[in-house]
């Protein structure tokens, strides 16, 4: 390891970006702490927008204002358009074969494919009686909830509600569904499990950084299990799609689109629905989403009953939620676009890499120089925002910035050719499920806690879930006959 580090020590130009004092072998990986972005939030605020960072023997860019970020991800980005190899890109990434961690051509057809037959606007609201039915089911649940006046663990059920609504999308199964045997709900269950493991484990991988030998590298190996367990079940998937496929019928799910495309591989298919584009990057972060926006809510119970009478004036109360409801509701949406503002559902921009030599900020930045966007400090900037702690959905109400990474004080999808394919489907999932279970449930913390008590902290993985689970009492707000008819419907 010393040798490899000493033998290989790159020559970097003299006028790189401002950098803290790094330690020995490891560099500044000692500074990021449990929470990276919370850590170079706190580091940028003393060296700079524009930082150079050495990650063990990794040259790292990080960049955390609106300017640079536009300079990284517009201005130059046919420099800074590519992907940096991981071992979970190179593992459970399919060696880079889905949309997000491709390069070159393969990212070219593979995105082409995603944003002009799988994830269009017309298809994504193709899927709306997918996504009616998972929250109907969920609506009944809460209604059973409020009944034993019982809290209900959220980020949990918000998960599972998640991830059924996009799986169906995606694979035509959800394990909450009827008509699975106990056999098929138990392997889906265990693919939404390792999903999450392998989430978590897409966060930080040592041996990225440091030379660490194989026989060393215990984590390697169970990134590797994760990679065959998943494997596994998503290409007895794939087959079971092709099987029964008839090219006369209309697609099902996005599996039947995909296979329907000649120039896309069973690889591809399998690295986009495994893990970052679908259902992999997809559950996890509506659910997170979902969860913020009624933490903060809750601490916020006068944006809470706005939002509640917002919804009776144009849904009323006489029957559920509809997704051609949401155009009519901004305020609703303004709730959403505050929480992914101060709590982006990726903090952290899927890394760049830069293929060549340039400047960033005045600054030179080497080729293969790793590139992190922190749109969490981005998102804090004064410069940018009034009181960017506080939670204000007004400072949306009238305004023309959106999320499609056109405004770059605000990328909670990231912007330019990277920019996150699965926007809409996102968007979609998470405004309607907000606004059912605010349109049809009042909401409570449990008995003996009040707002103080509530915790706001967060906790590391690809996505940054609340540390503590929101747990919450429903009542409901409407007729009781109203939450059968939506699910018979």
């Amino acid at each position: 390891m010393v040798m490899e580090q000493v033998c290989t020590k790159p020559q970097l130009p003299p006028q790189l970006p401002p950098s803290p004092t790094g330690l020995p072998f490891i560099g500044h990986l000692h500074l990021l702490g449990k929470l990276p972005h919370q850590s170079l939030l706190k580091l940028a605020q003393q060296y700079g927008d524009v930082m150079f960072l050495k990650l063990g023997k990794v040259n790292t860019l990080v960049v955390s204002s609106s300017d640079s970020a536009k300079e990284v991800l517009n201005t130059q980005d046919h420099i800074f358009g590519s992907r940096p190899k991981t071992t979970f890109s190179e593992t459970i990434g399919y060696g880079g074969a889905g949309l997000a961690f491709a390069n070159g051509e393969n990212w070219k057809s593979t995105r082409k494919v995603c944003m002009y037959e799988v994830l269009t606007t017309k298809r994504v609201e193709s899927f709306h009686p997918i996504r009616k039915f998972e929250v109907s089911l969920f609506m009944n649940e809460l209604l059973k909830a409020s009944r034993e006046g019982s809290a209900v663990d959220l980020s949990s059920k918000l998960s599972d509600l998640t991830f059924n609504v996009i799986s169906t999308m995606v694979l035509g199964k959800s394990y909450s569904a009827s008509a699975l045997s106990e056999a098929e709900k138990k392997e889906t269950m265990f693919f939404k499990e390792t999903l999450d493991e392998a989430a978590i484990m897409a966060g930080f991988h040592a041996g990225d950084y440091l030379p660490i030998p194989d026989w060393m590298d215990t984590q390697v190996n169970k990134i590797k299990q994760l990679q065959r367990d998943l494997d596994q079940f998503i290409q007895k998937e794939v087959e079971s799609h092709r099987q029964r496929r008839d090219p006369g019928q209309a697609p099902r799910d996005f599996v039947d689109v995909l296979l329907s495309n000649s120039h896309i591989s069973d690889t591809s298919i399998k690295a986009l629905i495994v893990v970052s584009d679908m259902v992999g990057g997809g559950t996890e972060s509506s659910a997170v989403s979902v969860v913020w926006a009624l933490a903060e809510l809750i601490k916020n119970p006068r944006l809470m009953e706005r939002a509640q009478r917002e919804l009776k004036e144009v849904v009323g109360e006489d029957r559920s939620l509809e997704e051609s409801d949401i155009p009519n509701l901004p305020f609703l949406q303004a709730i959403v676009k505050e929480t992914m503002r101060l709590h982006p559902p990726g903090p952290l921009l899927i890394p760049h890499e830069s293929t060549e030599e340039c400047e960033i900020g005045g600054y030179t930045v080497p080729a293969r120089t790793r590139t992190v966007v922190n749109i969490y400090a981005i998102a804090r900037d004064e410069d940018n925002w009034e009181d960017p702690l506080n939670f204000d959905p007004d400072r949306f109400m009238g305004s023309n910035i959106d999320l499609k990474g056109r405004h770059f004080e605000y990328l909670p999808f990231g912007s330019g050719r990277r920019i996150c394919p699965g926007l809409m489907l996102a968007m979609a999932t998470v405004q309607f499920i907000l606004g059912s279970v605010l349109h049809g449930f009042n909401w409570r913390l449990p008995s003996g806690q009040t707002i103080d008590d509530l915790d706001m902290s967060e906790s590391f993985g690809l996505t940054v879930p609340k540390a503590v689970p929101l747990k919450l009492v429903p009542s409901p707000r409407l007729e009781p006959q109203i939450y059968v008819k939506s699910l018979s419907s």
